[in-house]
């Protein structure tokens, strides 16, 4: 699979100079010295956030599987179950080591709206630094 949309990435001009080409950052030197191994420079940081954006075209990307029980979010709306992308719910079941999903979305009270089968592009797993968004249900 694709990265989602990679045709409209941005990769932050600092991130690539005072981070992944950066012999001086703590966390990012180890990196500097991994993509200067393969001739990226800071003087031509272009050339590397140029490259990351190619990358992102030309390979297939691996999803990490996603465990039962873990809470997800939906990235596409599936209107014929009345769920809209953002929407979360829980693993119930993972098919095939993470091909697919068996995802329960529930309302704030506890009832079931639907059970789903989902591919592994149609969810995502929640992000710590994500705040939860209530909306009203028009179809229960």
């Amino acid at each position: 699979m694709k990265l989602p949309e990679y045709e409209s990435a941005i990769v932050p001009d600092r991130k690539v100079t005072a981070y992944l080409l950066s012999l001086t950052h703590r966390d990012g030197r180890s990196k500097a010295a991994f993509f200067m191994r393969y001739g990226f420079t800071s003087d031509d940081w272009h050339a590397l956030s140029v490259a990351l954006k190619r990358h992102a075209a030309d390979h297939e990307m691996e999803l990490p599987m996603i465990e039962e029980l873990a809470n997800v979010a939906l990235t596409v709306d599936l209107p014929e179950h009345g769920l809209q992308a953002g929407d979360i719910g829980a693993v119930v079941m993972v098919h095939q080591e993470g091909k697919g999903y068996t995802v329960e979305f529930l309302t704030l009270g506890g009832k079931t709206i639907a059970v789903v089968t989902v591919t592994a592009g149609q969810i995502r797993a929640l992000r710590a630094n994500e705040i939860a968004h209530a909306r009203e249900l028009t179809v229960v």
